[in-house]
């Protein structure tokens, strides 16, 4: 597992940080002194880096605009309650149960932001975000397959001013899952349009952090 120096270094490049590593430093202090990363054991050196680790540096360092907002930031998008789900399939699926693999669905109907954002990185730190037996379920054929890829996304989008956030995911062309937490108003459910999106008169900051990025975290603290 990552060290919290290793964490540091996986977030800023996979966020393209590279040159910011001094700021993404001050976060990561910021959040150690908050209780928000994992301390060492006295006399145990570094503190191996878990989940909740990776996904509250990651929500300080995409989210605030100032590192003394560190905190504030990742308090603030933890807590987001889910309000919204949308799914929509272009394909039936070869069996009824379908719905059980699909990723998120074994959180509870009320849950918040950092659990879901969670489950994302274990997913993808342990395997991959859509299982071959769901992808079996929405290709007619091997060759289709092939074919078409690459075919699955993955977006986090994270919203200001509102401080609201959304997880988008799929497979192209077959399903589409997208869950929304806080308050973000929409003419219609689908996020992702920003024709539909109601910023009543506000300058509308939208960060997205797509599945290789996340992918990049969740593959460091393995």
């Amino acid at each position: 597992m990552a060290k919290p120096g290793q964490l540091r270094k996986a977030v800023a490049e996979a966020l393209g940080l590279h040159e910011q590593l001094e700021s993404v430093d001050v976060h990561l202090r910021n959040l150690r002194e908050a209780g928000h990363i994992t301390k060492a054991k006295k006399g145990g050196g570094a503190a191996d880096m878990n989940p909740d680790d990776a996904l509250n540096l990651l929500l300080a360092v995409a989210g605030s605009d100032r590192t003394k907002d560190s905190v504030k930031t990742v308090e603030c998008l933890r807590s987001l309650p889910r309000t919204s789900i949308r799914m929509r399939s272009n394909e039936r699926p070869h069996h009824e149960l379908w719905r059980v693999d699909i990723p998120l669905a074994n959180l509870p109907e009320h849950h918040a932001f950092s659990d879901a954002l969670r489950e994302v990185l274990i997913l993808l730190r342990d395997a991959e975000l859509f299982t071959p037996g769901l992808r079996d379920q929405f290709y007619r054929s091997e060759r289709h397959v092939h074919a078409t890829q690459p075919t699955e996304y993955l977006f986090v989008h994270l919203v200001f001013p509102m401080n609201a956030a959304a997880i988008m995911f799929g497979i192209r062309g077959r399903i589409e899952i997208e869950t929304v937490y806080g308050p973000l108003r929409t003419a219609g459910v689908q996020v992702w349009d920003l024709r539909r999106l109601q910023a009543e008169g506000q300058l509308l900051t939208i960060r997205a952090i797509d599945l290789k990025s996340l992918k990049a975290i969740a593959e460091a603290i393995a």
